[in-house]
Parts: C-alpha cells; structure tokens; sequence
C-alpha cells in the first residue's frame, strides 16, 4: 500500500489494501480531516468513473473509491471458489472502509448521516 497521504491540490492517489486475502484497488483524494465521502461504482464499472469528480472535491472533502472485489484493479478470486453476491461485497467494503479509517457514519441529532451544511456550502 502506498504511504503518501491524500492532498487537497485534486491529485488522485492510487493505492491498495490486503482485505482478508483480497487486494483492494482504491482512489483517495482530499486531505483527512474534511468531511469524509465514499464513492461507490455501479456493477461493471469501476472506481475510474470518479477520477475527475474526485479530484474537484479533493479541495472541500477526504474521499475513497474503491473497486470491488473482480472489478477495475481489485483481485479476482475464481467464482467456483469466492461468492459474488451483495451480501459478500458488502462486507468487503465495510471492512476496507475500517482498514483505511473511514469509520461509519453516526448519526446527527436529526437522525441524518449526511452533513449537510457541509453538502450546501460545496455547492453554493
């Protein structure tokens, strides 16, 4: 895994993490700190969707983008073997999201995840 830390200046760090026995590829961006946010990619995409978004919001927010497990730059276990299922990817991330410091959301005393205030004044 690489050692460089994110930076606010919109470059993309492209790194790994050992997940179990899976290396997961993943983007960072942004600077730890900053609202954090995890940008998850649809089926047969990859974290390479977000590469441009990533480095426009570096400057407001610290983000993650990781493959899943047999997509992009992730390893590709042998479906006979390791089961491809929602269930299973879903543990995957969560447990990526630990190994890399993206601890989960708590919720805000209006029962939201999301910092909104932070949200609108990105936008605005």
């Amino acid at each position: 895994m690489s050692t460089a830390g994110p930076d606010p200046s919109g470059i993309v760090l492209h790194k790994t993490a050992e997940v179990g026995a899976l290396r997961i590829f993943y983007r960072e961006a942004g600077v730890p700190g900053a609202p954090k946010l995890v940008l998850l990619h649809g089926f047969s995409a990859s974290s390479h969707q977000y590469r441009n978004l990533m480095s426009t919001l570096a400057s407001r927010f610290h983000l993650v983008s990781p493959d899943y497990p047999g997509f992009g730059n992730s390893d590709m276990p042998d479906p006979k073997t390791y089961d491809y299922s929602f269930d299973k990817t879903s543990a995957v991330i969560e447990a990526f999201l630990a190994k890399v410091g993206f601890t989960p959301a708590r919720a805000r005393g209006d029962g939201s995840c999301v910092d909104r205030a932070a949200v609108s004044a990105f936008w605005r």
